[in-house]
């Protein structure tokens, strides 16, 4: 069967209810819309921001992947040191021998000198009694 093809020079017939815009609107060819900004721009400039989005993707999971290495090792350590060469029991530090004996020493005199002070301040309480005594000293006349 052969149908004739549509009339275009014919105006578009008027739908019920609808204006006189509405048929308009559907008169005009999708063509005489103004093209999307993605539709100027050429397929090479498109092309050149993909690979370039690539590229910095790419150099990102490089950089990722470096440093999940680096973080690998540093755990590899913590949990295996004797693997790197450390014994576990002699961990390096910088301080020396006399000088933690001697932090040490301060330490202790330090620990001596506040439960001296305890003891003092416990007795005071002692001495003051107790909030709820009453046989205390009155001081309503």
């Amino acid at each position: 069967m052969n149908t004739p093809p549509p009339d275009r020079d014919k105006p578009a017939e008027r739908q019920p209810g609808a204006s006189s815009d509405d048929n308009a609107a559907e008169a005009r060819s999708p063509r005489d819309d103004k093209p999307a900004p993605e539709r100027d721009a050429p397929a090479g400039e498109a092309q050149a921001q993909g690979d370039e989005l690539n590229q910095m993707l790419g150099d990102l999971l490089a950089k990722k992947k470096r440093r999940k290495y680096q973080l690998n090792i540093i755990k590899d350590f913590f949990e295996e040191p004797e693997k790197y060469g450390v014994d576990a029991d002699d961990v390096p530090h910088s301080s020396t021998r006399e000088e933690m004996l001697a932090r040490h020493s301060e330490l202790t005199y330090r620990i001596a000198l506040l439960k001296s002070v305890l003891r003092v301040l416990e007795r005071k309480r002692a001495e003051l009694g107790s909030p709820d005594d009453t046989s205390g000293n009155d001081s309503s006349g």
